[in-house]
């Protein structure tokens, strides 16, 4: 029976007597513990709206080179990046430069008009397949050939903060390389007697 395993002194039939309505809690259960400010809380506060995202749905170019222009400015601040689309010859730029406008205006919208478009850079660029038109053109002696039309979703991401260093380092000479690590010295098995240079 459920009434044996029950604690001593526990009501069987909760009543008004035992129940506090004000609080919504029974009398004779201990009051929870208060709650404890947010300065107390050992986890650093989450940063809201850090990230801002955009996308444009069905640009009219096919996805090899909508990603020919994502790759473009990809890793850059906002200033450099519609810079660098401004004087950019490929079509579908324009189409790029106005997402990444409208997504740095939604951005100063949540983080503030003070955010400077050297305070953000590109930390995504990418794009998706979108929808493929089919249709039939018509060529010589009767025949027909398939033409598909490709749609492109681009997709952005805005991240507030100074872009990383990505610049290429020069590749060490060949002296350079030997003198930073020099060459270690084998023996042959077969010939104890004879070393040469590990390559």
């Amino acid at each position: 029976h459920p009434k044996h395993f029950l604690p001593p002194n526990f009501p069987l039939k909760i009543t008004t007597r035992n129940l506090d309505l004000t609080l919504n809690r029974r009398r004779d259960l201990p009051a929870p513990p208060p709650l404890k400010p947010a300065s107390l809380f050992p986890y650093p506060p989450v940063k809201k709206y850090e990230t801002v995202f955009g996308v444009s749905w069905n640009v009219k170019q096919p996805p090899k080179t909508v990603n020919r222009v994502a790759r473009l400015i990809r890793d850059l601040d906002v200033k450099m990046a519609l810079i660098q689309l401004q004087f950019c010859e490929i079509r579908s730029a324009r189409e790029v430069y106005s997402t990444v406008v409208e997504t740095f205006k939604r951005a100063q919208k949540r983080l503030g008009t003070h955010v400077e478009s050297t305070d953000m850079w590109v930390h995504k660029s990418h794009v998706g397949r979108g929808v493929v038109l089919k249709s039939i053109r018509p060529r010589a002696r009767g025949r027909a050939d398939h033409e598909r039309r490709r749609f492109t979703h681009y997709f952005l991401a805005l991240k507030l903060g100074k872009p990383p260093d990505r610049t290429l380092k020069p590749r060490p000479t060949k002296s350079e390389f030997w003198l930073d690590k020099p060459p270690e010295r084998i023996s042959l098995s077969l010939y104890p007697g004879i070393t040469r240079y590990k390559t």
